[in-house]
């Protein structure tokens, strides 16, 4: 549960060429999202984490079945 959390999601399908964004709030937009990351995306800042897909498993619930890269269930 994330709560009290401005969520920001941009994903690019890159097969169909097409750009998908999603705002918890419609003022939280990519201008905010750019400052708040170059006010924070210094390598020693403890308030700045940045994750990629192979640092998945930090996430996964052992006990929660999630579909692997050959989109087939896992677990």
């Amino acid at each position: 549960m994330l709560c009290d959390q401005q969520i920001f999601i941009s994903i690019f399908d890159q097969r169909k060429g097409k750009l998908v964004v999603f705002s918890s709030n419609e003022d939280y937009t990519l201008k905010e999202v750019k400052e708040v990351h170059d006010k924070h995306n210094i390598i020693d800042d403890p308030l700045f984490e940045h994750y990629i897909d192979d640092d998945y498993h930090l996430f996964a619930d052992a006990n929660m079945p999630h579909v692997d890269k050959k989109d087939t269930v896992v677990g």
